[in-house]
């Protein structure tokens, strides 16, 4: 069957383009050329993403933004308090100490679940996790142990077995939210909110997190150990801080 004209001048440009290895290292340069191009752009993306977020690790590094959600569930059954400011620890009000170590105590809930409860059924702390849990909160202290509260919040102190027997009742308490911390050496200055614990602040409209209206907002110290941290003092905090 003879060829067509079409037939003959596609074979004949095939056959040009074999002919000529100029024509074949150009398209193949400019192919080449392109997958450069798109591995380089790639690589560029890959430097800038590399870098904003190393910006943002080191930031959050040098100001000790990291450990908020942390310095949150920390201070809790501190603020849970409301204490009064102190200059140093051993300067706070015992009874506030105690408070303090007593809900670290019952917040552990895994732990709390294996204390007993007596005949009204009151809670059975040894004196042992609490003292444990005050040092874990403020360090080395001279807790006074007592008998603490009146009526039906009576938080009654059992010397001859060494145990606390704490009533069942709902405390109507702030919950911490740490707006920054910054740290200079071992030490933590942190601006903390007191926010009502029935607040709706943790979804925005897009389901981020929105920062609530704290109602006072206080300035906590804390220094860090091996382990965590000791509170070192609290204040009102001051804008100009």
């Amino acid at each position: 069957m003879p060829k067509s004209s079409i037939d003959i001048d596609l074979d004949s440009q095939v056959s040009d383009e074999l002919k000529n290895p100029i024509v074949k290292r150009k398209r193949t340069h400019f192919i080449q050329s392109l997958i450069g191009l798109a591995i380089l752009a790639l690589a560029v993306v890959g430097v800038v993403f590399i870098s904003i977020n190393s910006y943002n690790y080191i930031q959050k590094r040098i100001n000790g933004d990291e450990n908020l959600d942390a310095f949150n569930e920390f201070l809790k059954p501190v603020v849970m308090q409301d204490p009064k400011p102190f200059e140093s620890v051993d300067k706070a009000d015992n009874e506030f100490l105690l408070k303090a170590a007593i809900w670290k105590t019952l917040l552990d809930e895994e732990k709390a679940a294996t204390y007993e409860s007596d005949d009204d059924g009151r809670r059975i702390l040894p004196v042992e996790d609490i003292e444990k849990n005050a040092e874990s909160l403020f360090g080395k202290i001279n807790l006074l142990f007592e008998s603490i509260g009146d009526d039906e919040d009576l938080i009654e102190y059992n010397k001859d077995t060494g145990t606390y027997h704490i009533p069942l009742f709902s405390l109507d308490a702030f919950v911490p939210y740490t707006f920054s911390a910054k740290k200079r050496g071992d030490i933590y200055t942190l601006k903390v909110g007191y926010v009502a614990d029935d607040e709706n602040w943790v979804g925005g409209a897009n389901g981020e997190k929105s920062e609530p209206t704290p109602s006072k907002t206080m300035k906590y110290v804390l220094k860090q150990t091996k382990s965590e941290y000791n509170i070192v003092s609290i204040s009102l905090w001051e804008d100009k801080e």
